[in-house]
């Protein structure tokens, strides 16, 4: 794993458009098999993570980003992290 990846507060305010950029290029640079996402979602004056998530996923979608690559990011990914790298 090479790379975190955070989405920025204020997600419904829009200010995110250019950290979201930057957080898309490091992406792509380490690629999504070495990416996890990570928020701060939920945490006060933050949208709640069941409205933060989807808003996130149409971001990377429209960033370019496929199913697949999103799903290794949020999903594969995080689960190895939380077990300490086993399969």
């Amino acid at each position: 794993m090479g790379g975190l990846s955070g989405w920025p507060r204020s997600v419904e305010r829009n200010e995110c458009f250019g950290p979201a950029a930057r957080m898309f290029a490091n992406i792509r640079a380490t690629g999504p098999e070495h990416s996890f996402l990570s928020t701060d979602l939920g945490q006060p004056d933050n949208p709640p993570i069941e409205d933060g998530l989807p808003l996130m996923v149409d971001r990377l979608l429209a960033a370019g980003f496929s199913e697949e690559e999103i799903y290794t990011m949020a999903v594969v990914n995080t689960v190895w992290l939380a077990t300490g790298g086993k399969k």
